[in-house]
């Protein structure tokens, strides 16, 4: 909200065009740090670059229409570009702030730490980028607007689209929407999946990936998804060494493209 402040004197139709133009350059810088990251895994940079860049959610949903969406994936990278570096304290800043910008991109915080060489940097990293995340939101908007910003994220847990997962998975079972009963094993089911990517990233599996998990998992069991919501786990599935994250992660994409190709509501 804060950054897009300084568009707002340009009027409708010039501030879109800008905010695209920011949203374009922020793509760029996520192919950019995707290449980086791939580098510094001794890996070949050249897939997950096009991986993430020719993704078509990206270019239409996160460029096009112009979501925030893409500025979270940029400072999700920067994190993993500076743990990768050994900065394990900047790194975790990195993602807190991402969480600044959208809730969801928390998910990656405890993953990045677990997977940090010094734990006790990561942490003080995260501590203190959620000091300033407060203390700017403080300045801004008051404790009114961090607690309105709080009933916002309870009421959207509310929210429900007919392209969800588990939206669809009731309607083939015959209900008109989503049961509460479905919905309510969906949570379940992602508590336990999130319960063991930790376990496992705590036993020594690659952080990057079993966040780029647990991003999935987040988006297969949410009752309510957007196209450019892929955009949590795209970078993750890019650089991490499962080829199947990235395989799910194509299949998720083309489930989207497919849904809204069709022109059926979100």
């Amino acid at each position: 909200t804060l950054a897009s402040l300084p568009f707002a004197p340009l009027g409708m139709a010039a501030g879109l065009w800008a905010v695209k133009l920011v949203a374009a350059l922020t793509s760029l810088g996520c192919i950019g740090l995707v290449w980086s990251c791939a580098r510094r895994l001794d890996r070949d940079p050249l897939a997950p670059a096009l991986f993430v860049g020719l993704n078509p959610l990206l270019l239409v949903w996160g460029v096009g229409a112009a979501h925030n969406d893409v500025l979270v994936a940029l400072l999700i990278l920067a994190g993993v570009h500076a743990s990768l570096r050994g900065r394990e304290r900047l790194g975790a800043w990195a993602v807190v702030a991402a969480a600044g910008v959208k809730a969801t991109a928390a998910l990656v915080l405890p993953f990045a730490m677990l997977g940090a060489r010094r734990r006790g940097r990561a942490l003080a990293g995260a501590i203190g980028g959620a000091a300033a995340v407060v203390a700017v939101s403080l300045a801004a908007f008051g404790v009114e607007g961090l607690r309105g910003y709080a009933s916002a994220l309870l009421a959207q847990q509310g929210f429900v689209s007919l392209i969800s997962i588990p939206t669809v998975l009731s309607r083939l079972l015959g209900n008109e929407l989503l049961t509460p009963e479905l919905h309510a094993a969906a949570g379940v089911g992602l508590a336990v999946v999130l319960a063991l990517l930790l376990w496992r990233a705590w036993r020594g599996a690659e952080w990057i990936a079993s966040a780029g998990w647990a991003a999935l998992a987040v988006l297969v069991t949410a009752a309510f998804l957007m196209p450019w919501y892929i955009l949590l786990v795209l970078p993750l599935a890019a650089l991490g060494d499962s080829a199947r994250l990235r395989y799910a992660t194509l299949a998720l994409t083309a489930y989207l493209v497919v849904t809204h190709a069709a022109g059926l509501p979100p």
